[in-house]
């Protein structure tokens, strides 16, 4: 599949004009904005995919799910701690558990707690600090079930994403 979107953006590229947003650019402008629409839609399809993924490992997509055991509860399975860190490293709100079985809120949590943590959101110190809690090594080792588990359904979303977004552009 990634071979075909490089097939389309390589012929594209070889345009020498056209008419892009009803204004004549040369090659060179399109190509510069036809790449950057590209990495905006591969990086949507990595967050999209991670955060998909994620959700259907730990609720199965049920979003009144309850980990009694964990005391963890909605779509993402956020635990209080969890709550409570997120109100301490973010300014976008104060967040109740409750608010953990409303999907909206679960996901600005989940996004919150990665962004201040995780920036780049790579996959393994997504899973070490959503499944664990934390970044250290024996966290990267207790995580390693949950981290394949995920892997396996990001992929899947990925490939759907990357299709949707770049069908999109093109």
């Amino acid at each position: 599949m990634k071979s075909l979107n490089y097939l389309i953006l390589t012929v594209l590229l070889l345009i020498p004009t056209t008419c892009f947003n009803g204004e004549i650019k040369s090659s060179k402008d399109l190509n510069s904005v036809w790449l950057e629409k590209v990495d905006k839609a591969y990086e949507l399809a990595h967050k999209t995919a991670l955060l998909l993924a994620i959700a259907e490992v730990e609720s199965s997509w049920v979003m009144d799910t309850v980990n009694h055991k964990e005391n963890a509860i909605g779509l993402l399975q956020i635990r209080s701690i969890m709550v409570d860190e997120v109100n301490r490293v973010s300014t976008n709100g104060r967040y109740k558990h409750d608010d953990c079985y409303n999907p909206i809120k679960s996901i600005r949590i989940f996004l919150a707690i990665q962004n201040y943590y995780n920036h780049e959101l790579d996959i393994k110190k997504a899973c070490m600090v959503w499944n664990a809690g934390s970044l250290s090594k024996s966290s990267e080792y207790k995580v390693r079930d949950y981290e394949n588990k995920v892997r396996k359904k990001y992929q899947y979303y990925y490939e759907k994403m990357v299709m949707a977004y770049v069908n999109d552009i093109v």
